[in-house]
């Protein structure tokens, strides 16, 4: 007799899969954990296993079998994984345990024996490991390497001090008035009077006698004192009295003369004087000669927002329905229609079109939405409605066929495959086709029951297993690896977990997300300085020439460098790069200081060169020109008087000044003489030259003459 062949005859399914006859074709159903059309696929293929760990199949799933001190679900987390080694220590495997190879200096099984363990600093000392060795930070007082010097070794106290005892440092108790570590520094010391007054003890306290013109307790109180410039004028102190240098367009005694009077400025723009003329200094965000372009003028804000100035900036105050900072953004800018509907912006809302077949404001509304198509058949929109296109062989409108009044009842129309479980007709029977994990025959054994995912983990099936699918930051088999597990939180940090993530309340001094700054991580020591993490705080190792607990103390810290001059710090002292027309180790040399202002003429040091104040009458650059120096008297005796000079005659003698008129009448003069003015050839047009002399009083005496020339052309 012979057997029919069927589709499974052939055993296309490997790995001990069970063939089906389905439909003219056949299915393989597979063991658990392997899966493929035939079951090929090995689930443990190209699983990774670290550390010598060995894989095996639980299940549907690989999992890896770690080597003793090994973890982790690929055996990834070693014995060094946890850090165990202190103080940049380095972590080596050793079997199924690690060893440390510890930094220079410091020993022990984890490299806590410290170059400080045998507590080497004396006197309340504090220790700190530096480079392998260590290094004492001493009481106030101490010093020396292990801070054995005591402070009051040959101490002394100038002045009658008294030598004490506080603390642990030696000081001198001073008289009242007196001070100074040694007592050295009097009430005097500081030079107190100022503007060269002259400082004198009085008991325990000073007393200043004050140049003219300066007055109060230190001589603080100068001409110009009471800022009588207006305008930034520059007040400078003369002979008891004060002058005002004005800046550039400015003018008048107290610099009260204002060039950008009435100058318009808008939108609170600033005026300030250039050279002789005015210009408008205007706000951020503003600009334009009188500052009258704004943040609005450009008309920021779309779709008919109105623009507002708002400081130095602009804000909008959008229309109905739009926002953003330029009302950029309208109703549709979320795309609010769905399914490919098109959105229309109105009336501030919005308005979808829809595709044809959607409805709903948002077209949200599919006709096919719940509209079942069974074995096997596809949904089609038509018009408004969706309809079913049947495989070959079966009918009714989902396509369910197979028996009753138009063979439309099937085995698998009651839907008797649990758990999602996909049922397929077989010869007047069926087949459940279960989802991974769940077995029966009616696919109704879950595999999850009983199973407990920990940390908010969620169960899910994979293969024939129960899986966890771990919140974000946790991991493991039963989520039970937290963001905290690895022990993030550096130097003594402890760890909370925060959602998904986690955070670290650090110990006091030290900071950041893993308390990885520590005390000098910010870098607190200045100018080189080396510091160094001690007792939560920080200890900073000053260079040559500085000092301070950051270093901040300078050579150029007393600000050493006179009149503006820039003070350099330079190899434990400083130098001074003087202002243009200053000299000296201090900038102390001014360009008064040679006196080059002659004839009583007050100096004053001005933009780095000098300028003379000259007394009444003289004149010059350095006040050299004397108005008697030309001997303007001849015979007679000159004298300064106001702005010029004045003559003394001897007896007998008097000034005459002599004017000479072309014509014959004092209407049109051709010269004046006299003093140093010597009478010279004068040519007149008329026929007649009129001649005056003038004198003091009147006077009868020979001795004039004139010679006349006729000029023949």
């Amino acid at each position: 007799m012979n057997r029919k062949l069927t589709p499974c005859s052939s055993s296309p399914c490997v790995n001990s899969g069970s063939c089906l006859n389905v439909n003219g074709s056949y299915l393989c159903v597979c063991p658990k954990g392997y899966s493929g059309n035939l079951c090929q696929v090995d689930p443990c293929a190209g699983f990774p296993c670290d550390n010598g760990g060995t894989k095996s199949v639980s299940g549907t799933a690989c999992q890896c079998t770690c080597r003793s001190g090994f973890s982790g679900s690929s055996c990834e987390v070693t014995p060094c994984t946890s850090q165990p080694c202190f103080h940049d220590g380095s972590c080596s495997i050793s079997g199924n345990s690690y060893s440390c190879n510890c930094s220079k200096g410091f020993s022990g099984n984890s490299c806590e024996v410290t170059p400080c363990s045998s507590n080497p600093c004396v006197n309340s000392g504090s220790c700190m490991n530096v480079n392998g060795s260590y290094g004492c930070v001493c009481s106030l007082g101490y010093s020396g390497k292990i801070c054995e010097v005591d402070p009051c070794d040959g101490f002394t106290c100038d002045n009658g001090g008294t030598k004490t005892i506080l603390g642990t440092t030696c000081q001198c108790s001073c008289g009242r008035g007196f001070s100074g570590s040694s007592c050295e520094v009097t009430p005097c010391s500081n030079q107190p009077c100022l503007h060269d007054g002259r400082c004198s003890i009085s008991g325990d306290s000073f007393s200043c006698n004050c140049s003219e013109g300066y007055s109060g307790k230190l001589c603080e109180v100068t001409p110009c004192s009471s800022s009588p410039c207006v305008n930034s004028g520059s007040c400078l102190n003369v002979n008891g009295s004060y002058i005002c240098v004005c800046p550039k367009g400015y003018s008048g005694k107290l610099c009260e003369v204002d060039p950008c009077e009435g100058f318009p400025c808008e939108n609170g723009g600033t005026i300030a004087v250039s050279g002789s003329s005015c210009q408008c200094t205007c706000r951020n965000g503003f600009s334009g000669s009188s500052c009258e372009v704004t943040p609005c003028t450009s008309q920021p804000c779309l779709y008919d927002g109105s623009c507002v100035i708002s400081g130095n900036s602009h804000s909008c105050k959008c229309s109905k329905g739009f926002a953003g900072n330029s009302c950029e953004m309208t109703p549709c800018s979320s795309s609010p229609c769905v399914n490919s509907g098109s959105c229309f912006n109105v009336n501030g809302s919005y308005f979808c079109v829809c595709s044809l077949g959607y409805s709903g404001k948002l077209c949200e509304v599919d006709p096919c939405d719940g509209f079942p198509c069974e074995n096997g058949g596809t949904k089609t929109i038509l018009g408004n409605t969706c309809q079913c296109t049947c495989r070959r062989g079966y009918s009714g409108s989902s396509c369910e066929g197979f028996s009753g009044k138009s063979c439309e009842v099937t085995p698998c129309s009651g839907r008797p495959c649990e758990n999602s479980g996909a049922c397929l007709n077989t010869d007047g029977s069926f087949v459940c086709l279960c989802q991974k994990g769940y077995s029966g025959r009616l696919c109704e054994a879950d595999p999850c029951d009983s199973f407990i995912c920990q940390n908010g983990g969620t169960k899910n099936v994979s293969g024939s297993t129960c899986l966890c699918t771990c919140r974000s930051g946790f991991s493991g088999s039963l989520c039970e690896v937290t963001p905290c597990s690895n022990q993030p939180c550096l130097h003594e940090g402890v760890c909370s977990i925060s959602r998904h993530s986690f955070s670290c309340n650090c110990s006091n001094g030290y900071s950041g997300k893993l308390c990885e700054e520590t005390p000098c991580s910010s870098s607190p020591c200045l100018n080189s300085g080396s510091c160094l993490n001690a007792n939560r705080s920080f200890a900073c190792f000053c260079s040559e020439g500085f000092s301070g607990k950051r270093c901040e103390v300078t050579s150029c810290s007393s600000s050493p460098c006179e009149n503006s001059g820039l003070c350099i710090n330079s190899n434990g002292s400083y130098v001074c790069v003087c202002p243009t027309g200053y000299s000296g180790k201090q900038c102390e040399v001014t360009p008064c200081i040679s006196s080059p202002c002659l004839n009583s003429g007050t100096c004053f040091n001005v933009d780095g060169t000098f300028t003379c104040a000259c007394q009444t009458g003289y004149s010059g650059r350095r006040c050299e020109v004397n108005p008697c120096t030309s001997n303007p008297c001849r015979c007679g005796t000159c004298s300064v008087s106001g702005s010029s000079y004045a003559c003394s005659c001897p007896s007998g003698l008097q000034e005459i000044d002599v004017k000479v008129y072309n014509g014959a009448s004092a209407s049109n003069l051709l010269g004046s003489f006299g003093g140093t003015n010597i009478p010279s050839d004068q040519i007149t047009t008329s026929r007649y030259m009129y001649i005056t002399f003038t004198t003091d009083h009147s006077i009868q005496s020979t001795g004039f003459s004139a010679n006349i020339y006729k000029i023949i052309t």
